[in-house]
């Protein structure tokens, strides 16, 4: 997502900017593989590191041990392979760990730089210490987001339900939030709701206690453009200071059983007249 790129982004310029790094990626774990966020030598870092990487690979080295790790001359190294981009073969390199809250590694960070002086042990406590920085940032941008997906979430089923859903402020009465269920049952809009109280388009209510969890049973809807409408009120408690009504419009319900007993009613007097007439001819 956006947050994150712009959150891997900044993190990777910054370790770049304090180890004068000329290359290197930064990676997000994912359940099959390493997913990249930001590269500083775009087109070499590959998108994705499928697992399982290399047995001799750097970056498996260093999500095994949850260690950071210098290279001050690949070229002298013979016993390690490329995880992705095989240009990585000279120079100096660094790869940090961004451990997560469950002590796994969450993310990786890759520095490479063929200019001297190479990297040293400085730059990597340096390094270290960015990398814990960055943990607690990671931990906020993943907080965040998921508080984004499950405010989606709510809104997609909020606004899909076909029951009337109505929030309300349980101090005044007045509508925090309807869903579009509840304009065409009331046959407004939520901006005229907004200006109006709970006694203006559920008068029924007012005879109950909003602050408690209830099935308030029938309420008539009545509505300035069209016949009332008649629902099934609930209350449900959402926070201290506001709660849901959801109603479900039962008016098409209520006309259908009516059409059943009258047709129940007729073949009662059908029967009823036959019985008679054969009573007659007896």
């Amino acid at each position: 997502c956006m947050e994150m790129r712009d959150f891997g982004t900044q993190i990777l310029n910054e370790f770049s900017r304090h180890m004068l790094a000329t290359g290197g990626s930064l990676y997000f774990v994912e359940k099959n593989g390493l997913r990249k966020m930001h590269s500083l030598d775009p087109g070499h870092a590959p998108e994705f590191l499928k697992f399982p990487l290399p047995e001799k690979s750097i970056i498996r080295s260093v999500l095994e041990s949850g260690e950071p790790l210098l290279i001050e001359n690949l070229s002298e190294t013979s016993r390690v392979e490329p995880s992705g981009w095989s240009g990585y073969k000279d120079g100096s390199f660094l790869v940090f760990p961004i451990p997560g809250s469950d002590g796994d590694v969450t993310g990786i960070i890759t520095l490479h730089s063929k200019k001297k002086p190479p990297f040293v042990e400085q730059d990597k406590e340096i390094g270290t210490i960015l990398a814990s920085y960055s943990c607690e940032t990671l931990r906020a941008v993943i907080a965040f987001q998921k508080l984004q997906q499950s405010e989606k979430k709510y809104r997609t089923l909020f606004e899909k339900s076909n029951d009337a859903i109505f929030v309300i402020d349980k101090l005044n009465g007045t509508y925090l939030d309807v869903n579009r269920a509840a304009e065409e049952l009331t046959g407004k809009s939520f901006k005229e709701l907004k200006h109006q109280g709970i006694e203006d388009v559920l008068p029924d209510i007012l005879d109950h206690d909003i602050h408690q969890k209830k099935e308030l049973g029938v309420v008539t809807f009545h509505r300035n453009d069209a016949p009332d409408r008649i629902a099934r009120v609930s209350i449900l408690p959402l926070d201290e200071t506001s709660v849901i009504a959801i109603a479900r419009d039962i008016t098409q319900d209520l006309e259908i059983e009516k059409q059943l007993r009258q047709s129940q009613k007729m073949e009662a007097i059908g029967t009823l007249a036959g019985g008679i007439a054969h009573d007659f001819n007896n």
